[in-house]
């Protein structure tokens, strides 16, 4: 488990460890999306290929993100039965690390749809994932209500304090 002496170093790991799901697929789009609008790339697939390939990507991308909220819903409910705040924050970074995860394989496989087929349905489920990323990005009034924390526990959330000493709070 990684240690933390405090909630703002917690939450600016999550979010480092958010940016690090989202930063390799859009470094790829953005580069084949350019290679795209410059005329660079014309595609490998045909039309009716093309369309194959965009609805496979589609399909693959609800299924992963259905299964990584899902995830995130049971790992959620397990984070609340935690005795001590480390433990829940523990918990919760592991879910949304899958969370993440599950959003950045659909967008690793939007940006090769995009390559193969120079089609721009991509950019358009590239630009929806993106939102997802954005509506699920991690802030502490977040964590603070997805864990359903009271006080003092989300008051230490909120103000990015130190961690109290073992048993204070019944937090650690």
């Amino acid at each position: 488990m990684i240690q933390y002496n405090n909630t703002r170093e917690y939450l600016r790991g999550l979010i480092n460890l958010a940016y690090m799901h989202v930063g390799l697929p859009l470094l790829l789009f953005a580069w084949i999306y350019l290679e795209s609008t410059s005329g660079q790339l014309s595609g490998y697939l045909g039309r009716v290929l093309s369309l194959v390939v965009f609805f496979l990507c589609l399909l693959i991308t609800f299924v992963s993100v259905y299964i990584g909220q899902q995830y995130f819903n049971r790992s959620l409910k397990l984070a609340k039965q935690q005795p001590t705040l480390r433990e829940k924050l523990a918990v919760y970074r592991q879910a949304v690390s899958t969370k993440f995860f599950s959003f950045s394989i659909p967008s690793l496989l939007v940006a090769i749809g995009l390559f193969l087929t120079d089609n721009d349905l991509f950019a358009i489920l590239f630009a929806i994932l993106i939102v997802l990323f954005s509506i699920n990005n991690p802030s502490a009034r977040k964590i603070a209500k997805e864990l359903g924390l009271k006080d003092p526990e989300r008051e230490i959330v909120l103000k990015g304090i130190d961690f109290p000493e073992q048993g204070a709070y019944g937090s650690s």
